[in-house]
């Protein structure tokens, strides 16, 4: 540590009025042989004198009370809309269950796996593609419009998800029964 290092510590302790004799004699000879540290200390001093003689500024009357009604509401609307985010994402998640049921039921119906079974497969799995897709981009909007219109949203993409599942399965059962001819329109 440099002599200038060691006196700014000491220029410390004065102003605090902690420094030692010697620390205070070793101060006075570094200041004036060195015109920086002596521009230092001047400033110091004159901040110290600031201070102390400037009176604190007092707070408005019921800024406390403000303040702390205010970090209450911010606290409640959060927790708010962790309750609302909790019900959308259980809800969706539920959705989401009920047509993976629905497509393992399906499973079960087409074990035959004739190559519509297979496409209906091919087709389910990428329903569950795009309904997850879709559900990552939801992450967004859901921030800016809230949870409840975008639980709106999920219910009907769930709904189209499993209309249009549930309808090639269909095809695919009548294609089967009819002797694996797709029907006419």
């Amino acid at each position: 540590m440099s002599t200038c290092e060691q006196m700014q510590l000491v220029m410390s302790l004065a102003l605090d009025r902690a420094a030692g004799d010697e620390e205070q004699q070793a101060l006075a000879s570094h200041l004036s042989a060195c015109p920086n540290c002596a521009a230092a200390w001047n400033a110091m001093q004159a901040a110290e004198a600031l201070l102390s003689t400037g009176s604190m500024a007092l707070p408005p009357a019921g800024f406390t009370q403000r303040v702390m009604v205010s970090l209450q509401r911010r606290e409640a609307a959060r927790r708010r809309w962790r309750r609302e985010m909790t019900a959308s994402l259980s809800l969706g998640g539920l959705l989401i269950g009920l047509g993976l049921a629905g497509a393992l039921v399906m499973g079960q119906l087409l074990a035959g796996w004739s190559p519509l079974s297979r496409a209906l497969w091919i087709m389910i799995g990428e329903s569950f593609s795009t309904l997850s897709v879709i559900l990552d981009g939801l992450a967004v909007p859901l921030r800016i419009v809230g949870p409840w219109p975008m639980l709106l949203l999920c219910a009907g993409v769930a709904a189209i998800f499993t209309g249009s599942t549930s309808l090639g399965a269909w095809v695919v059962l009548n294609a089967e029964r009819r002797g694996r001819q797709p029907a006419r329109s």
